[in-house]
């Protein structure tokens, strides 16, 4: 069990690898930190998978959500009451983060709960990141987003939405998943993260 293991790691490892090179293109020039970005793509991914078992719990993943729900609100909060620029640059650089990765775990540790293979919860964790990047591209066009964060204006409620929105969504599409047991139904993910956030900024 633990060679079957590692081997499911060590496949993670090459083809989140390769499909980064592959994205990047000729152009691309590796560099320390895309090695130091890549390991923080990967890692969250790597213990969601050796710690299944335990991030599938209730108790485990109701405190995924409710910390990330906290850590937003915090964020949020301290963004609009901050006047120094470098601690409100800083918290926005952490938002990536918040707003991404923390709902990208919750999903991706409910897809084990609903018995998914390991293969699966790794697709799964990839094409979330990747959703969100599709989604965040198709609201460029219609002038809702000029920048790669969403950021707190005058109220934090944009901020938990967008959040709420994130975890809610995958999730919703996991708990189909357990049902019908096919990966296709997270296809329209994308989709669906772009309107919801259209709505949401609208």
């Amino acid at each position: 069990m633990e060679k079957e293991i590692r081997k499911e790691i060590a496949n993670v490892l090459i083809i989140f690898i390769s499909v980064f090179l592959i994205a990047f293109g000729l152009k691309f020039k590796p560099s320390l930190r895309f090695v130091e970005f890549i390991i923080a793509l990967i890692l969250p991914a790597l213990i969601i998978l050796k710690f299944g078992e335990v991030f599938s719990k209730t108790e485990v993943l109701a405190s995924i959500f409710v910390t990330g729900l906290i850590v937003n609100t915090l964020i949020g909060i301290i963004i609009l009451q901050t006047r120094d620029i470098r601690t409100g640059m800083f918290l926005l650089s952490l938002m990536p983060l918040t707003l991404v990765f923390i709902p990208s775990v919750f999903a991706t540790s409910l897809l084990l709960r609903y018995n998914a293979s390991r293969k699966e919860a790794f697709a799964f964790y990839v094409w979330f990141l990747v959703s969100v990047g599709l989604a965040i591209l198709f609201l460029l066009p219609t002038g809702h987003v000029r920048t790669t964060t969403i950021q707190p204006k005058n109220s934090i409620y944009p901020l938990i939405s967008f959040y709420i929105a994130l975890t809610a969504i995958p999730s919703v599409l996991c708990y189909i998943y357990k049902h019908v047991k096919t990966f296709l139904i997270f296809l329209p993910m994308p989709l669906l993260l772009g309107y919801a956030l259209l709505y949401l900024l609208g």
